[in-house]
């Protein structure tokens, strides 16, 4: 047993330097499986067991991660609602790592709970991209991760062709604590959050080539950077249509979305052993309407970062013409994107004309 403590400076220097301290004992880690997980995990029977057992199937498997459930208290409304909506989303993870991992692929490597093989931590390299790993954007420059540990260490294995696998049958019950006693702010915060970790991720993992992804996953990254404009394109379509058939349409699109999502939550219901909470539907919703603007806010602050769990923030300094345009760059990258879209599913839904558009175009010098 080896205690390490260290400056409360973010979990990836804590990491970083666990991974050293150990190192300095010189173990060899060819044939050994190393687990990355938090204090908060608990781990059920045989965890261990099946992760060895499906990393010593192949060689080329690199790191395969698990189920997951989330054990919150729930003696408020609230803080019930924020356990539903937990719930929810490791019933949509299980089905979204499920699909990935046909592809001999996942979208990340959990940092609640994943294994990997042991040679990868005697590789500096690794440990380095653990612990200072940056990305360079075209408009907003150098950018260092605080957060998203577990996209790190995807990104190492799957830049190098490693195969990861998801267990579906192998649980992990995570314990979670909403950052705020608001459902609305926690859920915020947890958003963005995730949504900024997995598209600073995938910005970068946009350069890898196909062959060491396969095309399955090569198009899921990039469906992660269109989907949310997708999601957002009905509620749009519905309400700028109202101007043109009549609110009759808006009130279609309601029912419509009352019957999908049930149905959908039924769907996930059966995948969970038949856990159903009549809130799903209205949660999924916000899922994917609130969820989308977050992703769509995310995608042009993407130097902003805050780590729900600890009072780390990452500030960048700079001088005050840059931080002026990063802000000023970031909001109007925003408002045009947002302008474009609207005028788009506008012209889709017959609200004008291409005669329309190309006026208005003059008129704002697009």
């Amino acid at each position: 047993l080896l205690v390490v403590r260290f400056a409360g400076t973010g979990k990836r220097d804590g990491l970083a330097v666990a991974m050293r301290s150990m190192l300095k004992l010189r173990p060899d880690l060819r044939r050994c499986m190393v687990l990355l997980m938090d204090g908060d995990s608990v781990l059920t029977s045989g965890v261990i067991k099946r992760c060895a057992e499906a990393l010593a199937f192949s060689p080329r498997i690199g790191a395969v991660t698990t189920n997951e459930e989330a054990l919150l208290e729930a003696r408020s409304f609230t803080e019930r609602l924020y356990k539903e909506w937990y719930h929810l989303r490791f019933a949509l993870r299980h089905l979204y790592m499920s699909s990935h991992s046909l592809s001999h692929r996942v979208l990340t490597l959990t940092g609640r709970m994943s294994a990997f093989r042991g040679e990868f931590f005697m590789d500096p390299e690794f440990v380095e991209m653990v612990q200072h790993d940056h990305f360079e954007h075209w408009r907003l420059g150098w950018i260092r991760f605080l957060t998203g540990d577990d996209k790190s260490t995807w990104l190492y294995l799957i830049s190098r062709d490693y195969e990861m696998l998801y267990l579906p049958d192998v649980m992990v019950y995570t314990r979670e604590s909403p950052p705020s006693r608001s459902f609305l702010t926690g859920a915020t915060q947890l958003m963005l959050r995730w949504s900024g970790n997995s598209l600073r991720a995938t910005y970068r993992a946009m350069r890898i080539p196909v062959r060491s992804m396969t095309p399955f996953m090569w198009w899921v990254i990039r469906d992660q950077r269109l989907s949310f404009w997708t999601s957002l394109y009905g509620l749009t379509a519905s309400i700028l249509g109202s101007f043109v058939w009549g609110s009759k349409i808006f009130w279609a699109y309601l029912w419509w979305v009352a019957f999908t999502r049930f149905a959908v939550s039924l769907y996930l219901a059966a995948t969970r052993g038949g856990l159903f909470y009549i809130s799903w539907p209205f949660l999924l919703f916000f899922m994917q309407i609130y969820g989308s603007l977050v992703k769509i806010y995310c995608i042009n602050h993407l130097y902003r970062q805050k780590w729900t769990r600890q009072a780390t923030i990452l500030r960048l300094r700079g001088r005050f013409w840059s931080t002026l345009y990063r802000e000023v760059g970031s909001s109007l990258s925003l408002g045009v994107q947002f302008l474009l879209y609207l005028l788009l599913i506008g012209f889709l839904v017959g609200l004008w004309t291409k005669k329309d558009l190309l006026m208005y175009m003059a008129k704002f010098q697009l």
